[in-house]
């Protein structure tokens, strides 16, 4: 389950069907009725909170987002950063849940994370089709 305060709109989440499926949907709209976060994806369907998980990161998420990979044990995308003096490369290592730019850690285990990671360094959504 991922708290709803974790999720803003376009994120992509894992989400189980009524049949217990797991599949991929887009946050269109979070809702909240009697205490309960409903999250509403792209076709209009609604998920509980407690139906919702994270995508875990993987060299296939990461490639589909649009990362390269440099190494065999490292990843990079590039971006820039608006009003910042830095033009440079998001980099990916141990196992692909830290992630470096410059010399700041950021640690993210969730396809969700580093969605919004990239959203607040660039103030553009993060390109992918899965």
């Amino acid at each position: 389950m991922i708290p709803a305060t974790a999720l803003r709109i376009g994120n992509i989440v894992h989400a189980k069907d009524l049949d217990g499926n797991l599949k991929y949907i887009r946050v269109e709209e979070i809702k909240r009725k009697n205490g309960v976060y409903v999250f509403i994806d792209q076709d209009g369907i609604g998920y509980l909170e407690k139906a919702v998980k994270g995508v875990e990161l993987n060299a296939e998420i990461l490639e589909k987002a649009g990362f390269i990979n440099e190494y065999t044990v490292e990843y990079r995308i590039a971006v820039d950063l608006p009003n910042v003096e830095f033009t440079g490369s998001l980099q990916v290592l141990d196992n692909n849940k830290v992630f470096w730019i410059k010399n700041f850690k950021i640690q993210a285990q969730y396809l969700h994370q580093l969605q919004n990671l990239y959203w607040i360094l660039t103030g553009e959504e993060l390109k992918i089709e899965l």
